[in-house]
């Protein structure tokens, strides 16, 4: 039973392995495709080993041991495109020059990337694949499906092939040589989309060379096959090794250079496409992945795999999914693709020597058409019609300029379509004035009354979100209406940023324009509750340095000052402020009612409680003179005041007409003198005069409704 189940890990090992062993080759081909092609056979034993070293170190390193990482086609592709031109660049130049360069090129790109994978994790800042736009990575992704697709066919013939040169493709020679090899492609992209197997390639692999070696015994015979170059001419990874280091001295450093920009997208789609990978990897297994961590894991794999020549590499969803499919335990897997892939690159060039060179064209032109249908596809059903336009401007330019001047032709789109569809997000939370949303603080009903008269010509204005430079035509727009639309402006503005996370200097400007426009009109401008970094901004601008704003802590701080302000000028005009309470409207309807003989005088000092949350209710008071807040604690037991009492209003009187227990606590700011009714009390028990406890009832429920309809307001705004 043992040596079954030695057998069974041993073949699936053996499985994963030559799966890992195909597409490193494959991938490899991609770079050395077309014109260099005649370069590759020399390389491809040391890619191989380079690609085992990779994927050691991953498996060590990543969070879950079962992660397979080697070369992938994304990277490779624009590995490919910077290849080319280097060799373009280098046309007269030796071979050992051209080929050093390239070898120096790969190397020192692989260790970019791992070294930027490795800090990103480090400063754990996985969640920047996040920030790149959707549209501009699947059209990036549709073009590289393409731009493999040229490659398969370039590779079959030998010669570099794009939208430009694609003539050559299509001679009736040249279509003998990739027409059957794309034909497989194309077939095996079929059978993909009805089998969904990690088993499926590997397997089309095999049947696609039992029918080359079926053709090649019934027509010209394997040496005659050989002789005419369609075979891969036998690798020596040993010697490849050896000579990469050698020719890294003749590489032309200044043609690496000029390649930088691509080598950089290079380390960015590495980060990028890792990480992508990586959720696929645990969409597809189930595992718990720690993405630092595995950034990490990326980065140390990459800087051994390019120490050994190899090309830039990340997780591999499919290789992954094939390892846990068939059972392989901790590092089974890469263990398994690793031994393989240097066991071929070292002893397998006999093997190699085998397989025709049309195979990986086979190979890459599977690949480069599931990776366009399926980013077609997605563009079709997920994007909206702009993102759409955006996608497919990426893809042509990709395939017709460069991969690079799409990328950061997309990104700019991107940003200027998101600015644009900011600009349209709504910026104004709430707007009031104060005749109907006022403070949380109580006042006799005369104040309120008075309030709600001259409260008109106080705007309040909710801003909320990040306000950026998209955000400025809006924030515009609303000071316009106030200012200068609305007729005659307001008398005061004020601005509540409790909901703004932050702003740019576009928005801070267009706050210091504001600021000039009330000053220049006379109109008082409010700021509260803005953050350190918003009065930061701000003050960048010296939006808060002109005395036309004054700048509160909170809403209610602010709104409790402009009160103030108001009902003292209502004492200066020579009207008296209202400090009368409901007790006095009862005296004017019963004339012979005095609230000391039925109400009873009590006290509280400051910092002391009037009532405690949770208590039953058996009483209320009426302030007569200090001040009072009260408070409620949530679940972390910090308080929050919600409320507070100036003279001549009521406290209490809800959980009393309810029967339930108090649900704040109300304490004294100052020393305070009130007044207690309690249930037994002639005023609430009706066991006096009928009509005086009638018209006591009705005063304060008009009371109570008043106050229930400011909470009202308070509710809509969270």
């Amino acid at each position: 039973m043992r040596a079954v189940k030695w057998l069974y890990a041993l073949s699936c090992g053996l499985l994963v392995g030559a799966t890992a062993v195909v597409y490193s080759i494959s991938f490899f081909a991609i770079v050395f495709t077309g014109d260099l092609a005649t370069h590759a056979e020399a390389w491809v034993g040391a890619s191989l080993i380079a690609a085992g070293v990779m994927s050691i170190v991953g498996g060590l390193f990543f969070s879950w041991s079962g992660t397979i990482m080697h070369p992938q086609d994304v990277t490779a592709a624009l590995l490919s495109i910077a290849a080319a031109h280097v060799a373009a660049g280098l046309a007269g130049a030796a071979q050992a020059e051209i080929v050093g360069t390239i070898l120096s090129m790969i190397a020192v790109t692989t260790v970019a990337a791992g070294i930027a994978a490795f800090l990103l994790g480090r400063a754990r800042l996985s969640y920047v694949v996040h920030a790149i736009p959707y549209p501009v990575v699947l059209g990036f992704l549709a073009a590289t499906g393409f731009l493999l697709v040229l490659g398969a066919v370039g590779m079959a013939i030998e010669r570099t092939t794009t939208v430009w040169t694609i003539s050559e493709a299509v001679r009736a020679d040249a279509i003998m040589q990739w027409m059957p090899w794309l034909a497989a492609s194309a077939v095996i992209f079929l059978l993909s989309l009805r089998i969904r197997s990690p088993l499926l390639l590997p397997v089309s692999v095999g049947v696609t060379l039992a029918v080359f070696y079926t053709v090649v015994a019934a027509g010209p015979g394997l040496a005659q096959v050989q002789s005419s170059g369609v075979m891969l001419a036998p690798p020596d990874g040993a010697q490849g090794a050896r000579l990469a280091v050698s020719l890294y001295g003749a590489a032309n450093w200044s043609a690496i250079t000029s390649e930088l920009p691509v080598l950089m997208a290079v380390v960015g789609l590495t980060i990028v496409g890792g990480l992508l990978n990586l959720t696929g990897v645990r969409y597809a297994t189930g595992q718990s992945l720690d993405l630092d961590r595995d950034l990490r894991a990326i980065g140390a794999a990459n800087v051994a795999g390019g120490a050994a020549g190899g090309l830039v590499g990340y997780p591999v969803v499919s290789t992954s999914y094939l390892g846990w499919r068939v059972g392989l335990k901790g590092l089974g897997a890469p263990v398994a693709a690793a031994g393989t892939c240097g066991a071929v690159g070292l002893f397998g060039a006999e093997l190699l020597a085998l397989l025709p060179r049309g195979l990986f064209a086979t190979i890459i032109g599977f690949l480069g058409l599931d990776l366009l249908v399926s980013s077609l596809k997605a563009a079709q059903q997920r994007l909206s019609r702009t993102d759409r336009l955006l996608f497919t401007g990426v893809v042509t330019m990709a395939v017709t300029v460069g991969v690079l001047e799409a990328m950061a032709v997309g990104f700019i789109a991107a940003i200027v379509l998101f600015a644009r569809a900011a600009s349209q997000v709504d910026v104004l939370h709430a707007r009031h004035t104060l005749a109907t949303r006022t403070s949380r603080t109580e006042r006799p009903s005369a104040d309120m009354r008075h309030l709600a008269r001259s409260g008109q010509d106080i705007v309040i204005i909710e801003l909320q979100g990040f306000l950026f430079f998209g955000a400025c035509t809006r924030l515009r727009s609303i000071a316009d209406q106030e200012l200068v639309k609305a007729g005659r402006p307001p008398d005061g503005i004020v601005l509540d940023f409790s909901r703004v996370g932050g702003l740019d200097i576009s928005a801070a400007l267009a706050f210091a324009e504001l600021r000039s426009q009330c000053a220049t009109i006379g109109v008082d401008l409010v700021v509260a509750g803005a953050r350190t970094a918003v009065k930061a901004m701000l003050g960048a601008v010296d939006a808060q340095g002109s005395d036309a704003i004054t700048s509160y802590g909170t809403l209610d701080e602010a709104l409790f000052a402009v009160e103030e302000t108001l009902l003292s000028s209502t004492e200066r005009l020579g009207r008296p402020r209202g400090g009368t309470t409901f007790l006095d409207d009862l005296a004017d309807l019963h004339p012979g009612f005095d609230p000391l003989r039925f109400c009873e005088v009590t006290t509280a000092k400051a910092g002391t409680r009037i009532l405690c949350g949770q208590d039953d209710a058996r009483e209320l008071f009426v302030l007569i003179s200090g001040r009072a807040r009260a408070t409620l604690r949530n679940g972390s037991d910090r308080s929050h005041v919600v409320a507070r009492f100036l003279p001549g209003t009521v406290i209490g009187e809800i959980a009393l007409y309810n029967g339930t227990p108090r649900s704040a606590e109300v304490e004294a700011e100052t020393d305070c003198r009130l007044l207690r009714i309690d249930r037994q009390s002639i005023l609430w028990s009706n066991s006096g005069s009928g009509a005086l406890s009638t018209d006591f009832h009705r005063l304060l429920a008009e009371t109570l409704a008043s106050r229930l309809q400011r909470y009202m307001t308070y509710v809509t705004e969270i």
